[in-house]
């Protein structure tokens, strides 16, 4: 694994955690774009 590749992985690994107690909906359309719209 590069650099690179971890801190990618780092940042979103926070992110979805900060997400999911914060903007539960953006997490959702994040992980799952169409999935959203359709849904609604």
């Amino acid at each position: 694994m590069t650099q690179v590749q971890f801190l990618l992985l780092a940042f979103s690994e926070g992110f979805l955690r900060f997400g999911r107690r914060v903007y539960p909906d953006v997490v959702n359309f994040a992980s799952n774009p169409f999935g959203g719209f359709v849904g609604r």
